[in-house]
This record gives structure tokens, sequence and C-alpha cells, in this order.
């Protein structure tokens, strides 16, 4: 539970924060990866952080090391590529929240769900 809720907690900080620079998503994730061997079935929300945390690094450090490859690629390509990770990154807060508020009602069905699903 309380790894659950620091994720949540720190992605809602990384997500609805003003000015967040890109790396600050990268503490989200080993709360998030406890959180994950704990309850398995959040492995696609935990997928999905890691990459957007991935993609958001990666444009930052081609920006401002490959100016020369940066300066090829459409103007709006930046633009665009941060709308994507943006609403990437909300989508997947709201899908953490409602797992918080699912284990918060039903701790114990998220538990059974889980070796349900390990011995199907």
């Amino acid at each position: 539970g309380i790894y659950l809720a620091t994720s949540v907690v720190m992605l809602g900080i990384f997500v609805l924060g003003t000015r967040m620079h890109e790396r600050y998503i990268v503490y989200v994730l080993p709360f998030l990866a406890i959180t994950v061997c704990l309850l398995p079935h959040l492995r696609s929300i935990y997928t999905g952080i890691t990459m957007t945390a991935g993609v958001n690094i990666f444009y930052v450090y081609v920006e401002y090391n490959w100016e020369a490859v940066w300066n090829y690629l459409p103007h709006n390509f930046g633009q665009a590529i941060a709308i994507f990770i943006g609403i990437a990154n909300i989508g997947l807060l709201f899908a953490l929240l409602r797992t918080t508020v699912d284990f918060a009602k039903y701790p114990t069905n998220c538990i059974t769900e889980q070796h349900t699903q390990r011995i199907s």
C-alpha cells in the first residue's frame, strides 16, 4: 500500500507540477517497481511510465547535445513529442489512480486477482 501511494503522489507531482524537469519522473520508478513485485497486474503501467521517461529524457538529450540532428527535424516535431508524452503521462496517472482506489476499496481482491493470474 505505501509503495503504491508513494508512486501515485510522485507521479502526480511530476505530471501536474509546473516547470517540472524531465529527470524527476525517474524517482517514481523504484517505488513503482516494488509495487509491481507485490501487484503484478500493474506491469503495463510500469512499462508505460518507463517508456515515457526514456523518451522524455532522450528527447532533451538529443535537443541539447545533437543540435545538427535536431535541426534536420521538422520545426514542430519537438512540440508534438512533448504533447504526446504529456498526454500519455496523464493517462498513466489516471490509470494508477484508478488502481489505487480499487486497492483501497478491495485490497483482498487485488491480491486474489494476481494469484489467479499466476495459476492460469
